[in-house]
């Protein structure tokens, strides 16, 4: 019987391994590999961020560069299809077509550096270097070491 579960979970784990994909890494742009997030959207597209070489979108055939900023620490899917990238200019705003900047002199945001992005239904959260703040679309509410009960103000993660 043990021999028979073995030999399921081989063939099991075979086929797993015959279904998954591989895309090859772009020829060209991210020479240094610092690859600091991927999102797969809801076009089944992959989206490649890095510090320090921007943004690359694979479409199925090849790799495309997208103008957000050099240095771009994570990427998230709104809920209407843009797409939101937290990077050492500030949260910026891509709808394949326009990009917008949130920034410290532009917004509410606390900080130009996002290292952090979580959509919650239609809020947007940001961790940054100086706190987290949440965009709701019109205000942006922030919180810090001196205003809420966090340890301190660099958000890596949520």
């Amino acid at each position: 019987m043990k021999r028979y579960l073995l030999v399921v979970l081989l063939l099991y784990i075979v086929k797993l391994n015959a279904q998954i994909d591989t895309i090859p890494l772009p020829a060209v742009g991210f020479v240094q590999n610092l690859i600091t997030d991927l999102l797969i959207d809801n076009s089944d597209q992959y989206w490649l961020t890095s510090n320090g070489q921007g943004v690359k979108k694979y479409d199925g055939n090849s790799w495309i560069s997208i103008p957000v900023s050099n240095k771009v620490y994570t990427v998230k899917q709104g809920p209407s299809g843009d797409y939101w990238f937290g990077t050492n200019i500030g949260l910026v705003k891509y709808d394949l077509v326009d990009t917008t900047v949130y920034n410290t002199t532009n917004s509410g945001i606390p900080s130009n550096g996002v290292l952090a992005l979580c959509f919650d239904n239609n809020d947007l959260w940001l961790g940054t270097i100086n706190g987290l703040s949440k965009y709701d679309g019109s205000n942006w509410t922030n919180y810090n070491s001196d205003n809420s009960s966090l340890d301190c103000d660099t958000i890596n993660g949520i």
